[in-house]
């Protein structure tokens, strides 16, 4: 555990111990498409934020202390307090990347309070990672960057902890259609050793320019079925961004489930600042 954590504490270091200068800011938030842009050589960047979200799962069996099994609606909400994403350019096309997310989780069953040990904010198993430009496209050939991400083993919540490395590849595409609208969209790849399972991720996001400082955007993302969900995972948001300066930006966001899986809504807020 120490080790890990040391590990972290390097990864941080070596972002924050480096020369960095302000210009136009880019983030990956809100949305749930990763851009295909990086923060730039020497640049830092932290995107954090807070998230709430809800499902419902009708008609659940749930074994009592006394044995008996009933049947009712489980619902179950979650509180992200925070999601933080910290950017650091190696180069002007090469950035490394660190992902630590607090959540609580919060259960009732029928008219029954379920507390758990997931009812306190605690962290979840934290995320390393590369972005790697590729090209810059023209025209209708778009920009297209491999993010390479690590789910780190035995760091978090003591029922937050993965029991292994779990890997995590995504191809980010990105299209300017004209001056106002622009085009992202992700395949993703996650190899599960628990599950034994290789979970396929998409998302499309249309980015619309407001004006000069606000913008907006709609999105539709999920997951194929794997060991943990039995069906596609469906859903859609949208939301708003607003640049209060030149590399400061903050958001607010939200969505609804379009499949029995998936959430019934979140909602969200954040910023990102680069320094």
């Amino acid at each position: 555990m120490k080790i890990k954590s040391k590990i972290i504490i390097s990864f941080l270091f070596v972002l924050l111990s480096q020369n960095l200068f302000a210009q136009d800011i880019s983030t990956d938030r809100p949305d749930r498409t990763e851009s295909a842009e990086t923060v730039g050589k020497n640049k830092f960047q932290i995107e954090a934020g807070i998230e709430y979200s809800s499902i419902k799962n009708k008609n659940t069996e749930v074994v009592m202390q006394n044995g008996n099994i009933i049947e009712g609606d489980l619902k179950v909400s979650t509180l992200t307090a925070p999601t933080t994403l910290f950017r650091y350019g190696l180069t002007d096309k090469i950035e490394l990347r660190l992902g630590l997310d607090f959540d609580a989780a919060f259960s009732r069953f029928g008219d029954i309070d379920s507390l758990s040990e997931n009812s306190k904010l605690s962290l979840n198993a934290p995320q390393i990672g590369a972005k790697f430009s590729i090209f810059k496209g023209q025209k209708w050939q778009p920009d297209f960057s491999i993010i390479t991400k690590l789910t780190l083993p035995n760091i978090g919540g003591e029922s937050k902890q993965e029991e292994h490395v779990i890997p995590e590849l995504v191809f980010a595409f990105g299209n300017e259609i004209n001056s106002t609208f622009s085009l992202g969209y992700n395949i993703g790849l996650t190899a599960d050793y628990k599950f034994n399972v290789t979970d396929l991720s998409y998302s499309a996001s249309l980015g619309i320019n407001l004006n000069e400082k606000t913008g907006s955007f709609v999105e539709i993302f999920g997951n194929t079925p794997d060991a943990k969900f039995k069906e596609f995972t469906n859903s859609v948001d949208g939301g708003f961004t607003y640049l209060v300066k030149s590399n400061f930006q903050v958001d607010v966001y939200g969505g609804l489930g379009l499949s029995t899986e998936a959430n019934d809504f979140f909602l969200g807020t954040g910023f990102g600042y680069r320094f």
